[in-house]
């Protein structure tokens, strides 16, 4: 059951993360260019993912959900990971190094 929970926060980080990129460039952009179509059809299919897995766990299929959540999953968390690497990086060695 943790892997599921854990499957599920990482693809939800990553889900509220794209709405937060739509809804700021929905605000910021004068003219739509639909550059961003295709970041917000990845949050789209991680939500479907989510659900998918759900409906599988309520079916007692709860291994199969997991190898769902985690085929995103497994990348994402790796990216999250290099991503709070990176940012103690900066924060240790002070915003200006090169």
């Amino acid at each position: 059951m943790f892997w599921f929970i854990a499957g599920v926060c990482i693809n939800s980080i990553a889900i509220l993360g794209v709405i937060g990129n739509a809804v700021y460039d929905a605000f910021t952009l004068k003219h739509g260019t639909g550059h961003n179509a295709s970041v917000n059809l990845i949050g789209l299919v991680l939500g479907v993912v989510v659900f998918i897995a759900f409906s599988l766990k309520n079916s007692g299929k709860i291994s199969t959900a997991n190898v769902l959540l985690w085929i995103p999953g497994a990348p994402l968390f790796l990216m999250f990971a290099f991503f709070l690497i990176y940012m103690v990086v900066i924060i240790v060695t002070k915003p200006d190094w090169k």
